[in-house]
């Protein structure tokens, strides 16, 4: 059973897309082993961490949005091709019915389902969708230096399709899906690095993408990985984010968070002057 919860009237479900381990020592080398127990006290003497690689779907108003597109069929995901179209058929959710795809930021594992292979090249995987970018992270990963780098094939066959489809949207810094779902930017992991923001009756959720990698980082915000374009600025939007999750009594679910069967929605708790996430379960 999928997880799900509801949202006032809206409701999230979880989609995942493929499973990976995230190497703590290569990814924060700034930060001890050690520390990293302290959340995690059976991480693996390497200092692995099982993860994953989640998308939601947000039922709001009528609208189906896909919050994230995962790693895709495209084979650049070093830990397999994902399988986001079985997911999505057991929550019956076809592809002609998603309305929105937002990716969460421009990276591998979040636009790898943009697109579909097809005889004729890259079609979108979603056909009927607006797909709506942040106009920060198309200028930074479309700009000539960066597609010209080895890293930059999934741009040509999951991002730039989308510009001639007459799907994509750019979108600024803040940006109203329906009136329960806005998106609100939190640059650093990327310059156009957003946050979903759930928001009806009372309740809220904020689906976080890579602002966090791993929980334990809204309890430490100066844990940057080197995967953060500016580890600075990712530091504070990780601040604002806990900030306005508090503020609002909100669920917290990060694109990669916790191990194959745990559930990704949390809320943060104080504790000795500590921001602590704590997994919550929530059926609908």
């Amino acid at each position: 059973m999928a997880d799900r919860i509801r949202v006032g009237s809206a409701e999230i479900a979880v989609a995942a897309d493929a499973s990976f381990t995230l190497n703590t020592s290569g990814a924060f080398p700034n930060v001890p082993a050690e520390a990293w127990r302290a959340y995690h006290p059976d991480m693996a003497p390497s200092g692995e961490i099982p993860s994953r690689v989640l998308t939601f779907v947000v039922r709001s108003q009528g609208r189906t949005i896909l919050v994230d597109s995962g790693v895709g069929e495209w084979g650049v995901w070093r830990f397999g091709n994902g399988h986001l179209l079985d997911s999505l058929a057991a929550l019956d959710v076809r592809p002609e019915a998603v309305d929105f795809v937002v990716p969460t930021h421009l990276h591998i594992d979040h636009v790898g389902w943009n697109t579909r292979r097809s005889p004729q090249g890259p079609v979108p995987t979603f056909p009927r969708a607006r797909y709506i970018f942040q106009q920060a992270d198309w200028d930074y990963f479309t700009r000539p230096e960066f597609l010209a780098g080895e890293r930059a094939a999934y741009v040509q066959h999951s991002v730039l399709p989308l510009q001639d489809s007459g799907l994509m949207e750019l979108a600024g810094s803040e940006r109203a899906i329906t009136d329960e779902v806005t998106l609100l930017h939190a640059p650093g992991h990327t310059p156009g690095q957003v946050c979903v923001l759930v928001e009806s009756g009372g309740e809220a959720a904020l689906l976080i993408g890579d602002v966090c990698h791993d929980p334990a980082q809204l309890s430490e915000p100066d844990w940057s990985p080197v995967f953060d374009v500016d580890a600075a600025l990712s530091a504070r939007s990780r601040r604002a984010v806990a900030r306005m999750a508090k503020e609002l009594s909100g669920l917290v679910a990060g694109a990669h968070f916790n191990a194959p069967g745990a559930t990704p929605f949390g809320r943060l708790i104080e504790i000795e002057g500590r921001t602590l996430w704590r997994g919550v379960d929530l059926p609908v």
